[in-house]
């Protein structure tokens, strides 16, 4: 699934939003760490994605990264 949504999105890597969406699969299929790259990935190309905020503090904070996580609650 996840080669099959890499392929459907090429040519569009620099939107933001495609980014969350990848975060977004990666964490209902149980690949935190490739959530939580995803949604970094997503926040570098556009700081105001505030969807991407929450669901990175909330995974920080399960794999114990408290304080980074908090970051993202501000």
């Amino acid at each position: 699934e996840l080669t099959r949504l890499l392929q459907e999105t090429r040519g569009v890597e620099w939107h933001p939003r495609l980014w969350s969406l990848r975060a977004g699969w990666c964490q209902r299929h149980g690949q935190d760490r490739a959530a939580i790259r995803c949604y970094l990935e997503c926040l570098r190309r556009s700081p105001n994605q505030s969807r991407a905020c929450y669901p990175i503090a909330q995974l920080l904070e399960v794999h114990g990264k408290q304080e980074l996580g908090d970051v993202f609650r501000r």
